[in-house]
């Protein structure tokens, strides 16, 4: 076994390591994407009806994301498929 062929364990560790990083920060981009893509329509929803209909103030984007998180967690589907 030549020694250019195999790969030292330091080398093995930090390709380990620039990979784990890279799928975390693809993650969290994905999951901020997501984020921002259901907050934005809520948003713009709640800006063009709510005060208008009952002269309440407009939201600003940080409170559509905290919004919709609070949405999704009261209103979660706890529907399970079952195949007979």
């Amino acid at each position: 076994m030549s020694s250019r062929n195999s790969k030292s364990a330091l080398e093995s560790i930090t390709e380990f390591v620039i990979v784990g990083t890279i799928g975390v920060v693809g993650f969290l981009g994905i999951v901020l994407l997501m984020a921002v893509l259901t907050a934005l329509p809520v948003m713009w929803a709640w800006n063009a009806i709510i005060p208008t209909i009952f002269g309440l103030t407009s939201i600003t984007f940080s409170q559509a994301l905290w919004l919709s998180l609070l949405c999704s967690c009261l209103f979660k589907s706890s529907s399970s498929s079952s195949s007979k």
